[in-house]
């Protein structure tokens, strides 16, 4: 039988996620455990020409939302985000890394300090990459917020028994499902339940709950993460 997955990101991430689930050979259940808005953010009149950083699919879609201009030039994270770019009419892909420290590796490399980059973002980063990029200059504009959930759906509740792993991409998606979890009065299987994080630093989060086994790729990565989910051993 195929094992069931949860998918944690909000939903525009998730199903993409999900299809990738799919096509190797998973169940998956979307529970989203954010929601993303991009009203009253700050976002900027863009030049053309100036290198845009996109670390997060959410900031990806608030540039496709906000504007018709399909030639920026764009540093990404993620080949699913580089996907999922092209998908949205973005050709111009100057480069991909798999993590922001492979991003900020290729740009001090390969750019001067005079060159200016703009860095769309949400209001809560683990990386700070205008500390990291210096002496370069980083113009910064937050174009999404995150409002985290506050319960588990029905759904998921009424599923649970049915899940064989919870799939988490940040540290603050795992920091919410454990606030929930703690505010359950029925508790969840956890100890029947494998955790994949995206980065050994979510699963050293993870470490304080009873899951059944953590697992994650050596680096953040998310092709990494989906081969390890589809050689793991579920019985």
């Amino acid at each position: 039988m195929m094992p069931t997955l949860v998918i944690t990101r909000p939903k525009h991430a998730a199903k993409k996620t999900a299809q990738s689930f799919h096509k190797a050979g998973f169940k998956t259940f979307i529970e989203p455990l954010m929601d993303i808005s991009h009203d009253n953010c700050d976002f900027p009149e863009l030049p053309t020409k100036t290198p845009v950083i996109i670390t997060s699919q959410h900031a990806l879609f608030a540039l496709a939302e906000n504007s018709k201009e399909r030639a920026f030039p764009l540093i990404i994270v993620g080949s699913h985000s580089t996907a999922m770019a092209k998908e949205l009419g973005f050709q111009n892909i100057l480069f991909t890394a798999s993590n922001s420290q492979s991003l900020t590796h290729y740009i001090l490399e390969h750019y001067t300090p005079s060159t200016n980059f703009v860095y769309l973002r949400g209001e809560v980063i683990t990386a700070n990459l205008t500390k990291a990029l210096a002496p370069h200059h980083i113009s910064e504009h937050i174009v999404y917020k995150a409002s985290p959930h506050t319960a588990f759906s029905k759904q998921y509740l009424d599923a649970s028994t049915q899940v064989d792993g919870v799939v988490f991409y940040s540290q603050r998606t795992l920091a919410i499902f454990h606030h929930l979890l703690d505010s359950l009065t029925t508790p969840l299987p956890l100890e029947k339940w494998t955790c994949f994080c995206l980065s050994p630093q979510i699963a050293d989060f993870a470490q304080n709950k009873p899951w059944k086994s953590i697992i994650a790729p050596s680096q953040p990565d998310s092709e990494a993460l989906l081969a390890l989910i589809r050689d793991f051993n579920f019985d």
